[in-house]
């Protein structure tokens, strides 16, 4: 088996891989407003594999249809990051027409090359060549400070790959033969995928992990103590921060430390999760419950509240206790509290 031919089967299989895990991770996703980005993704993955498919089952391409295709898969590439920018409901939903109309606006070079000018490289306005090279970066941005940081390097690393020929830039540094050379497409495939594994295996260790803590919460009425507070309002927002990323819950971080300021909860809310203050036990019992009604209240224009509920922050009844008597709190009783 000639060399190419073995690395564009290897690059093939580890996109299959790819799909079946962001296949997986639709249905953790499944509830949340990150849900639109995995489908986003989940098409992404089938045009690479497409795109690999047809170069190692010898379909012939110029190097112009070339180019236009490895541009087209990493503008879908980059159209997932971009959707959890606007995960905020209601208007999650109206933000991937914004979305899409910012990929047909990345895709115009080829749209034009196809229909004016066939067989001829894409020509990149600069303007798109700036979109094409800070957006990405945006996206690993957002993700930097989650446990997803190295998955984002490597995918951000290899959607640079990907898209390197249309950086008439880089002509300056690389002959055009060798950005548009198939190993840097193998190469490119092969990072995105293994930043997709490598996301797809630390999802099912933090599921495991959130079952084991779950089953230790409390199934009964009684009062909350300060650990099973703190793992009731960290598990939602830590599992939303590494599905959305930090700029949003960062956003939820500080308006929940805001309310908590305002009526003197001996707690604050980091990227790292809820911490109790040591004097809290000084504090009545009742602020747990106000608080955890504020953490709701938080997320669920993030997600529903059986996500929720699945993740630790049950909506029908949480338990608090004010001079000893239990205390029954409704959550879906709450006021909006909008980040």
């Amino acid at each position: 088996m000639p060399a190419s031919t073995l690395l564009l089967s290897i690059c093939t299989a580890s996109l299959l891989v790819s799909l079946v895990v962001i296949v997986c991770l639709l249905r953790s996703v499944s509830g949340t407003t990150a849900f639109p980005a995995a489908l986003w993704g989940l098409g992404a993955s089938i045009a690479a594999i497409m795109l690999s498919a047809s170069l190692l089952f010898g379909i012939s391409l110029d190097a112009s249809r070339l180019v236009e295709l490895r541009l087209s898969v990493g503008v879908l590439a980059l159209c997932p990051s971009m959707s959890v920018l606007g995960a905020k409901r209601p208007l999650h939903r109206l933000w991937q027409l914004i979305v899409g109309s910012l990929a047909v606006v990345l895709l115009l070079p080829v749209i034009s090359a196809e229909l004016l000018r066939p067989g001829s490289l894409p020509t990149m306005h600069v303007t798109q060549e700036l979109f094409l090279l800070l957006l990405p970066l945006a996206g690993w941005l957002n993700f930097l400070a989650t446990k997803r940081w190295f998955a984002a390097t490597v995918f951000t690393t290899g959607h640079y790959l990907l898209v390197a020929p249309c950086f008439s830039s880089l002509t300056l540094f690389f002959t055009v033969e060798r950005l548009e050379s198939p190993r840097f497409l193998v190469a490119a495939f092969l990072l995105m995928s293994t930043g997709i594994v490598i996301t797809g295996c630390q999802a099912w260790i933090e599921n495991r992990k959130r079952h084991s803590i779950q089953k230790a919460l409390p199934t009964q009425t009684h009062s909350l103590d300060e650990s099973e507070f703190c793992s009731m309002a960290s598990e939602p927002f830590l599992c939303l921060r590494e599905a959305l990323g930090v700029a949003w819950m960062l956003r939820v971080a500080e308006r929940f430390n805001e309310i908590a300021t305002n009526n003197k909860w001996p707690c604050r809310l980091s990227l790292d999760g809820m911490n109790v203050e040591f004097n809290a036990k000084q504090a009545s019992s009742r602020w747990k419950s106000e608080a955890l009604r504020c953490v709701w209240s938080l997320l669920v224009r993030f997600a529903t509240p059986d996500w929720l509920s699945r993740h630790g922050l049950a909506r029908h009844v949480f338990v608090a206790s004010q001079e000893n008597v239990p205390v029954v709190v409704s959550l879906s009783q709450t006021s909006a509290a909008s980040p």
